[in-house]
């Protein structure tokens, strides 16, 4: 009886794998997506010592359960409306000999001189989930006198992939950053977003494996032959 008991449990054992593996076996695909949101500051003046705080919401469309944040980069544009050096220009006279060898005299002419003159500079900091600019200079693209006056000059400052701004994506699939306006006044431009990650999906497994039927079909038949010779067996002993 033991040696009939050893081989139907190897049998059944063979039977059971091959089971598994034909009609439960689920494999995990990943397949990447992006989520996207921003911000429309519409050219909101703010002035030193205040502050604006913003929300970013990728959930329409993003599932903490199926999805797996990798990374983001977020980016935001502040205008400076005033430029940081100004050309102003004044004439200047002089004289010079208009005369004459016979009649000499002295006459005056008047030369242009461009002068610069230094604005104001206006300074903004922004903090995030894992990341703060410190202060930093809004718009000083300009450089020395060729920046004219009543000109828009663009600070486009960026940020991506902290730990902490992952986490916290994952999680609420929220985003807090805060703009301080340290000094001067300056326009607040758009923020943007971007989240890259991966979407997981359950697929069936393939199950023409000839592999596992290789597998199957000895492990069924000697199952059927322990049975039967186990039932033989029982019942001669019990004759």
């Amino acid at each position: 009886m033991g040696f009939y008991r050893r081989f139907r449990s190897i049998g059944s054992t063979l039977m059971a794998v091959c089971c598994l593996l034909m009609f439960s076996g689920v494999s995990v695909q990943a397949a990447p997506i992006t989520w996207t949101d921003s911000y429309t500051g519409g050219g909101q003046l703010i002035s030193a010592g205040q502050s604006l705080s913003i929300t970013l919401d990728i959930n329409d469309g993003f599932a903490a359960d199926t999805d797996i944040i990798q990374g983001f980069e977020f980016s935001w544009q502040l205008i400076d409306n005033d430029a940081d050096i100004f050309r102003i220009y004044r004439s200047v006279p002089y004289s010079y000999s208009c005369g004459t060898r016979f009649n000499p005299r002295t006459c005056t002419g008047y030369t242009t001189v461009i002068d610069t003159q230094q604005g104001q500079r206006e300074y903004a900091r922004i903090v995030g989930p894992g990341f703060d600019s410190g202060d930093f200079e809004v718009g000083n693209s300009c450089q020395g006198n060729a920046c004219p006056g009543n000109s828009s000059y663009f600070s486009d400052t960026s940020f991506s992939d902290t730990e902490a701004g992952i986490d916290l994506l994952q999680l609420t699939g929220l985003f807090q950053v805060d703009l301080f306006a340290v000094s001067g006044d300056f326009l607040i431009g758009n923020a943007f977003l971007t989240v890259t990650g991966l979407r997981m999906a359950s697929a069936p497994q393939s199950v023409s494996e000839p592999g596992i039927w290789l597998l199957f079909l000895p492990g069924l038949i000697l199952f059927l032959v322990m049975t039967r010779s186990g039932r033989v067996a029982t019942r001669d002993r019990l004759a």
